[in-house]
């Protein structure tokens, strides 16, 4: 892209190398596709060349229909020639164009040309400035110059993920700093565009036998297994993007794009405070969950990295308001009170005094702690009484840190797991639930059981030794109290 001072910027430079060195100067080809002054399709003019391009050769042109200076990206031949890449590069630009947003390069039409030559281009917005790589190699900024670029940036592939784009190429170079009055605007440029071969290194777009898609230095862990690409993936970029802009370097550095590519499977990249002593810890951990391995433990959104950064910087300005209050106050009190001088009359009626509030600090953002749940068989889990997962094996839950959380694990025939686990800030506390089988009924046809019978007295016998107890004789008269007869006697049987 050109610079307001008329120099090339070249954002997909095959002279780029990987450790972060000057470039050498964008130059045309001598078999450059397009001349000075040529035009293209009728309708767009050359001004000139300004540089390579991942598809082909970047040029500014005038728009003779509308009168404007844009943008003109040459397509390869063997890309435009496959019909299938260039169905497939058609659908990008169609989802690009839903794109809009003030941190998004505009991209205008794709266009055909048969003669006197045949040109396949793409027209877009015409960025001055200069890329984010070319400013991060004369110096690494610091967090304040960083946090408002990183806004945008993240701003912006949000707006993407939310129409259904990913960039899968987000880097250093594909990021313009346009001046204007109101500082520099961050703008990322070819968005699904920068994918087909070329020759270089870790900070060129690459697709080559191994199947890598995308440029290595920047490229996330599933790009490289061949896992699912999700938004997840232009987080990781992003976290690439921010330990460059406050290191000067790469996390990750290899002899070749694929050595440099698989580090990032195998490897965990060494925390930016160890290159920076001074950087703040919240941006050491900000960059090292947008660089974690599994995407389920980066941050779910783009905006949610801004967010975590500028907790703290919105927590810095009103705990030096308050140290500055505190020290107003002290300094009136012993203004007031002096040591050797009678304290001042008191006011007949004393000034009312207005109720002064101050506001408590806004909570420091804190990573979460994760919980991850492995049964030995499919099951319910339940992690303090919510359900996070039906008929599964494992499961990821993020949950507060330093706290004990209840998890219960349940299946059909098998005796539950109970237990209470707690995990550190940022740290994974594995639980493995090991389901025990309930013992099942024999199985077989059940023995029939015979009919009941009415029960029938037992006898009592009396042992043989004992002799039978005698019966008592029942006494056939009682004296009665008057003399006079029996009581029998008076009742005849």
């Amino acid at each position: 892209m050109a610079t307001p001072g008329g120099r090339t910027e070249e954002a997909h430079s095959p002279t780029q190398r990987a450790d972060d060195s000057e470039p050498a100067a964008a130059a045309p080809a001598a078999d450059a596709a397009l001349q000075d002054g040529e035009m293209v399709a009728e309708r767009y003019r050359i001004v000139r060349f300004l540089a390579h391009g991942g598809m082909g050769e970047v040029y500014e042109a005038d728009d003779q229909l509308l009168g404007e200076k844009v943008a003109l990206k040459t397509v390869r031949a063997e890309i435009s020639n496959d019909d299938i890449v260039l169905r497939r590069f058609r659908r990008e630009i169609q989802l690009a164009h839903k794109v809009t947003h003030p941190n998004v390069c505009r991209i205008f039409d794709l266009g055909f040309q048969k003669r006197p030559r045949d040109v396949t281009f793409l027209t877009m917005e015409l960025l001055p400035g200069e890329t984010l790589a070319a400013r991060v190699r004369r110096a690494r900024m610091t967090t304040a110059e960083a946090r408002p670029l990183v806004g945008q940036m993240a701003a912006a592939l949000s707006a993407a993920h939310r129409a259904g784009v990913i960039h899968r190429d987000f880097k250093s170079q594909n990021v313009m700093l346009v001046p204007g009055a109101g500082g520099e605007r961050a703008v990322i440029t070819d968005f699904g565009l920068a994918r087909q071969d070329e020759p270089g290194d870790g900070s060129i777009s690459h697709r080559g036998g191994t199947g890598l898609l995308g440029t290595p230095a920047y490229m996330a862990p599933e790009q490289v297994t061949g896992a699912d690409i999700t938004p997840r993936t232009d987080i990781y970029a992003l976290g690439v993007v921010m330990y460059e802009m406050v290191t000067g370097k790469l996390p990750f550095q290899g002899n070749t794009p694929l050595s440099t590519a698989v580090k990032r499977v195998a490897e965990r990249p060494e925390p930016p405070r160890e290159h920076v002593a001074d950087l703040p810890p919240r941006w050491d951990e900000v960059i090292m969950r947008c660089l974690a391995t599994r995407p389920e433990e980066r941050f779910a959104d783009a905006e949610e990295v801004a967010a975590a950064l500028a907790e703290r910087h919105r927590r810095g300005p009103l705990i030096a308001a308050l140290a500055v209050a505190v020290v107003a106050v002290a300094a009136t009190v012993f203004l007031v009170t002096r040591p050797g001088e009678p304290p001042p009359p008191a006011p007949a009626a004393p000034p009312r005094v207005a109720n002064v509030v101050i506001p408590p600090a806004p909570p420091i953002y804190s990573l979460p702690a994760t919980l991850a749940i492995r049964a030995n068989v499919p099951a319910r889990i339940v992690v303090d009484d919510r359900v996070v997962a039906e008929a599964a094996a494992e499961a990821r839950v993020d949950v507060a840190p330093g706290k004990e959380h209840e998890v219960v694990v349940s299946a059909a025939r098998y005796a539950p797991f109970h237990g209470k686990f707690s995990a550190a800030a940022g740290a994974t506390t594995p639980v493995a639930a090991q389901l025990e089988p309930i013992a099942a009924p024999p199985v077989g046809r059940p023995k029939p059981v015979p009919a009941s019978r009415p029960s029938e007295p037992t006898p009592v016998v009396a042992p043989a030794s004992a002799p039978a107890p005698a019966r008592p004789e029942t006494p056939r008269s009682r004296p009665t109290t008057d003399g006079d007869a029996p009581i029998e006697d008076l009742y005849p049987r």
